[in-house]
C-alpha cells in the first residue's frame, strides 16, 4: 500500500487525549532511522515482557507517546552503562537467569 494511502487510512486512528479530555491528532516528528542498525531477537520471561509494556505506558504519561519496545531496551542499556561495577553486579544478580535459544525441532 502506498505511503499516502496508508496515511489517509490510518490518519485519524491514532489520537492522544489532552488534559481537558479533548481528542487531538498526534503530530510528533519521527526521528530518522540510524543508517546502521541490527535486527535481533531476544528471549524474555513473560514478567519482564510485561515490564516493557508498563514502562511504555509510564513513558506515555510522562509525555513520550508510543515508545517502542526497542527504544525502552536501548534506554535500559544506556542506563546500565552509567552504573558502577558494583551497581551493575547487584542489578544483574536480581534477574532470573533463563535458558536462551530456540527449542529443538523434535520437542
Amino acid at each position: 500500500m502506498a505511503k499516502n494511502k496508508l496515511e489517509s487510512v490510518l490518519g485519524g486512528v491514532f489520537r492522544e487525549r489532552t488534559e481537558q479530555g479533548k481528542a487531538q491528532t498526534a503530530k510528533e516528528p519521527v526521528a530518522e532511522t540510524p543508517e546502521l542498525v541490527r535486527r535481533d531477537t531476544f528471549t524474555f520471561p513473560l514478567e519482564d515482557y510485561a515490564h516493557l509494556d508498563e514502562l511504555i505506558i509510564k513513558l506515555g504519561r510522562l509525555g513520550i507517546p508510543r515508545a517502542a519496545r526497542s527504544e525502552v531496551v536501548r534506554v535500559g542499556i544506556h542506563a546500565l552503562l552509567t552504573m558502577s561495577d558494583k551497581q551493575l553486579l547487584e542489578t544483574f544478580s536480581r534477574i532470573k537467569r533463563i535458558k536462551t535459544g530456540r527449542p529443538k525441532a523434535n520437542q
